[in-house]
């Protein structure tokens, strides 16, 4: 699963507090701020 899935699935779950971490390991990745949002 990319990190840009398992953001989605935790926004979906409502997992807040574990979504920052997870959009900042996507940001490391390479993947584009506008393309998280």
């Amino acid at each position: 699963m990319s990190k840009l899935q398992e953001v989605k699935a935790m926004v979906e779950q409502g997992k807040t507090k574990l979504i920052a971490g997870k959009v900042q390991e996507a940001l490391d990745e390479g993947n584009k701020a506008e393309d998280i949002l």
